[in-house]
């Protein structure tokens, strides 16, 4: 979006502080992180920041076949963008020039071009800025792409070829333990390395979560992270609305 600009009053954190909690993930920053404004237009939607932080997402399906995924604890590295509204002056205070070395970069400028360039990398939308979720884009410490989107207690969350998406008590796990997609009633597909289980319910499975298996699966095949825009259509497709229609397939 053409509209969205870094504002140059830079702030850093003075204590450790949370920018997501939510029931199966966490986002912290740490004290030393720097942060700026996202604006769009005159509105804030959100921040900009760099420095020590980590994510953490329970990121695992319990399956009648056992448990497909796992937990997931991170450092995030680079600029990360948070969309969403989130509270952190209370914890900040003006950045100084000798923050920014422990942050990982010499200056003003130099954090402003590397957040300017993340958001052109990013090219977020319209859609991006759902005033009801809480939208994270940043990059894990083995350089990976990270999507991770809450809205109440549902999550979609992506790092590398690892895809889960959790709504109520509807999931879909994609990772190298093979791929789960679980119904409101408790029933579930799972496809592991040497087994298939459950397969019988596939074809009254709805449309959309059978296309965003098939997705990422292909995702798979290819051992690269997805670009992001198939990180945005997934967002937005599996939405609460969407993955609530899983309660039709297990009935």
């Amino acid at each position: 979006m053409r509209d969205l600009t870094v504002s140059n009053e830079l702030r850093v954190l003075t204590e450790d502080c949370q920018l997501i909690s939510a029931k199966t993930a966490i986002v912290e920053s740490r004290a030393g992180c720097i942060w700026a404004p996202l604006m769009r237009s005159d509105t804030r939607v959100g921040v900009v920041f760099m420095g020590p932080s980590r994510i953490a997402v329970d990121a695992i399906t319990e399956t009648e076949m056992g448990a497909i995924g796992r937990s997931i604890t991170d450092s995030l590295t680079g600029v990360s963008v948070l969309i969403g509204a989130v509270s952190v002056e209370q914890k900040s205070r003006d950045a100084q020039e000798d923050d920014f070395p422990a942050a990982g970069c010499k200056g003003v400028g130099e954090f402003l071009q590397m957040a300017q360039e993340r958001l052109r990398e990013l090219r977020l939308e319209k859609s991006d800025m759902d005033s009801g979720s809480m939208a994270l884009f940043a990059k894990g410490s083995d350089e990976e792409d990270i999507l991770l989107r809450v809205k109440d207690d549902s999550i979609v969350f992506m790092h590398g070829r690892r895809i889960h998406v959790l709504s109520k008590q509807s999931s879909v796990s994609v990772g190298e333990e093979g791929v789960a997609v679980r119904g409101r009633r408790g029933k579930t597909i799972v496809i592991g390395r040497h087994d298939l289980w459950g397969l019988d319910g596939l074809s009254d499975l709805p449309d959309m979560i059978e296309r965003q298996v098939r997705r990422a699966i292909r995702v798979l095949d290819t051992g690269s992270s997805p670009p992001h825009r198939l990180h945005g259509r997934f967002c937005h497709d599996v939405d609460d609305g969407a993955l609530d229609e899983a309660d039709d397939w297990d009935s």
